[in-house]
């Protein structure tokens, strides 16, 4: 025979969770807007080559900054900045951009 437990009485009774519905069409059009990359037609890929640059935290936070408010990426903007530079220059001779 099975004991009874004296807790058991104290615990209130199980009660069903209200579950949201969501809708999935909106869930699927808010992601698709976050993480959709516009396709860039007849661009040839290029091999990456990692360079590191050792920054002075100071220069590094400004960066940072800049980027956050521009919405930029870090990367993106660098690149920007030397491609710029390079085609200035009249030194661009190597990318396909």
């Amino acid at each position: 025979m099975a004991k009874k437990n004296p807790i058991a009485s104290t615990l209130k009774k199980k009660v069903p969770l209200n579950k949201s519905k969501v809708d999935l069409e909106a869930v699927k059009e808010t992601v698709e807007q976050i993480h959709h990359k516009p396709e860039q037609k007849n661009k040839v890929k290029e091999k990456v080559m990692r360079i590191s640059v050792d920054t002075p935290e100071g220069l590094y936070k400004d960066i940072k900054v800049h980027c956050a408010i521009e919405g930029i990426a870090l990367k993106d903007y660098i690149l920007s900045l030397v491609h710029n530079d390079l085609k200035k220059k009249g030194l661009l001779k190597n990318s396909l951009k």
